[in-house]
């Protein structure tokens, strides 16, 4: 397994050789854990972090691993996830210099959890926060503002519930529901401070629908086009 892709400029002297392509591909430094479906985060000061993973052979780790991008160099973090878990390629957001968690699958029995996970990078200590309140997973946070968003989500269902979670207080609460079908999404937030929930899945099925959530009058609208393909 392969560490991140590093993009460096091209030397002058290769400018010729990549016409209209100004960019080559590096190869990082391989990861310690050779792992699949890891729970990722966005690079943080300077490191990238990999949140456990699947080793193979339905066997998870709970392993932190922190890569340094500036000496491309990897090593495990001083403390592990609060269980074994991999996620579905769910991303991390940050708020008050640490990183929010989704829920992931967990080693007993490939069952789920539903607490987020705070991860405080100064200490590299990873806690269990406020429930769902029920098993989720295959969803993805977003900070806008002094919250954390969740757009649907995987659980005993397709959830189509919108959850703003409050760091100082430690509330999770369901403040909407999404204007499309409930599903597993990944989301982002857009610059403008809305939040987007793009495509996702639904009973086995892809979705190319488009959720736009506004957090300042709490109303989730479909957006008028869609994605171009599932």
């Amino acid at each position: 397994v392969v560490g991140p892709v590093v993009l460096l400029m091209s030397q002058p002297v290769l400018g010729s050789l990549f016409a209209g392509n100004p960019y080559i591909e590096s190869r990082g430094a391989d990861t310690l854990l050779g792992v699949r479906l890891p729970e990722t985060a966005d690079a943080f000061n300077g490191k990238i972090y990999l949140f456990g993973g699947d080793l193979g052979h339905d066997s998870l780790t709970d392993q932190i691993q922190v890569y340094d991008i500036a000496t491309n160099t990897w090593r495990f973090a001083r403390g592990t996830l609060p269980y074994p878990m991999v996620g579905n390629g769910e991303g991390g957001a940050v708020w008050g210099g640490k990183i929010y968690l989704s829920p992931g699958a967990s080693a007993a029995g490939w069952g789920h959890s539903s607490r987020i996970i705070e991860f405080y990078p100064v200490t590299e200590t990873a806690v269990e926060k406020a429930s769902f309140g029920a098993d989720t997973w295959a969803t993805s946070p977003m900070t806008i503002g002094n919250y954390v968003y969740w757009m649907g989500a995987a659980g005993f269902g397709q959830e189509d519930k919108i959850w703003r979670y409050d760091p100082l207080t430690d509330t999770l609460t369901n403040v909407a529901n999404m204007a499309g079908i409930g599903r597993n999404t990944s989301a982002i937030a857009g610059s403008n401070g809305l939040a987007y929930a793009f495509g996702g899945q639904y009973m086995g099925t892809e979705r190319t629908d488009i959720d736009i959530y506004d957090p300042t009058t709490n109303i989730d609208v479909l957006s008028p086009t869609s994605l171009p393909y599932p």
